[in-house]
């Protein structure tokens, strides 16, 4: 990833020799919604209500913006 407010230039977590696998600090797609938000200057804990009052999140909960990119 690149632009937007990330911060370039690193390698987060570790794969396998093959680059088949993680092996360490994986990120799931919550979490990187999270980050995406949070550098967009999204609140990503806030959820939005469809027109019958449906609440809708814009991340899941349990989500956390991946400290090392924001």
């Amino acid at each position: 990833m690149f632009g937007g407010g990330i911060k370039a230039g690193q390698v987060i977590g570790k794969t396998d020799a093959e680059g088949a696998a993680v092996t360490e600090r994986p990120i799931n797609a919550i979490d990187f919604m999270a980050t995406v938000c949070t550098i967009l200057g999204i609140d990503y804990k806030k959820e939005n209500e469809t027109p019958i009052g449906r609440p809708i999140p814009i991340a899941d909960r349990g989500a956390k913006p991946v400290k090392e990119l924001v």
